[in-house]
């Protein structure tokens, strides 16, 4: 009704400003039945294109005479139609070559010619969407420095589960080591190449040697009795742990750590050896060997 209501309105004035009344009757419901059929609303399409609500409502209609100039409308047709999908191009070319006729009929007077025929057609519509960009340069960058970080944080916890879960060098060594003093061993055997080896005499008149062990930290330690060599206690002893031993002619004490042993003998407390090294010493009330 509002197109016949246009047309009406237009026949009084002159012959150019009613085609392009008709050619924009034409495009007009085109442009809105496309839209309807995708389900946005005019709004949807303001936000898109930034065409005034106003404006498309009147090309909606076919209104002609509440819309500027042909060349702004060329454009809002151009863009109203990309952004639904159809040849916005094509449309915008049809209606500025209907106003540019129609420009040029004003100025020769109305001398004029048949207008080029509408065509009804929907060969405008297009394949693709036009907001369905294909992604761009940053936007791949952007993703492959997300696979590049993932990846890194993966390698570096696997590789802390790996270091972590590696034994101590120097626990593997001390408990070989352990191993190794376990085995039995003649008078002749050389002490280790990092050991110390001393004798502690008590006085004469004491007749039995009595000492006692504390550990500082987690250590081993081998004890035997000199009077017939027998092992007393080989093992490790915990930080804080304290432990007695006596014989009549002494006792040995050989331990992983020196520096984690203390050895209270005759009232005089002392580190049995250096920290880090093993360390050997013979605690009697005779002189004896250096092993």
């Amino acid at each position: 009704m509002n197109n016949h209501k246009n047309s009406a309105r237009l026949s009084s004035s002159s012959p150019s400003a009613l085609q392009v009344a008709m050619t924009l009757e034409v495009i007009g419901p085109k442009l809105k039945a496309a839209r309807e059929a995708q389900g946005l609303t005019l709004r949807q399409i303001y936000e898109r294109t930034k065409i005034p609500i106003n404006h498309l409502q009147a090309i909606d209609g076919g209104q002609n005479d509440d819309l500027p100039e042909p060349v702004y409308v060329a454009g809002f047709i151009k863009r109203y139609a990309e952004c639904i999908g159809l040849d916005g191009q094509t449309l915008s070319d049809e209606y500025r070559k209907v106003a540019d006729e129609a420009n040029g009929l004003n100025k020769n007077n109305g001398k004029h010619h048949a207008p080029p025929p509408v065509y009804t057609t929907p060969e405008y519509l297009r394949h693709t969407r036009v907001d369905r960009s294909p992604p761009t340069y940053k936007l791949w960058a952007f993703n492959a420095l997300i696979i590049v970080g993932v990846l890194s944080i993966i390698a570096w916890y696997v590789q802390s589960n790996y270091v972590a879960n590696q034994p101590d060098p120097t626990l593997v060594s001390l408990k070989e080591s352990a191993a190794r003093y376990r085995l039995p061993q003649s008078d002749n055997t050389a002490p280790p190449p990092q050991s110390t080896s001393t004798t502690t005499q008590a006085p004469s008149n004491d007749k039995s040697n009595k000492i006692s062990l504390s550990a500082t930290q987690h250590v081993w330690v081998e004890v035997k009795a000199m009077s017939n060599g027998e092992s007393l206690y080989t093992g490790y002893l915990e930080q804080g742990e304290r432990r007695d031993y006596e014989d009549p002619q002494g006792l040995r004490v050989r331990a992983g750590n020196g520096g984690s042993l203390s050895v209270d003998f005759n009232g005089k407390v002392e580190t049995l050896g250096a920290a880090g090294k093993v360390a050997e010493r013979t605690f009697a009330s005779q002189p004896a060997v250096a092993q």
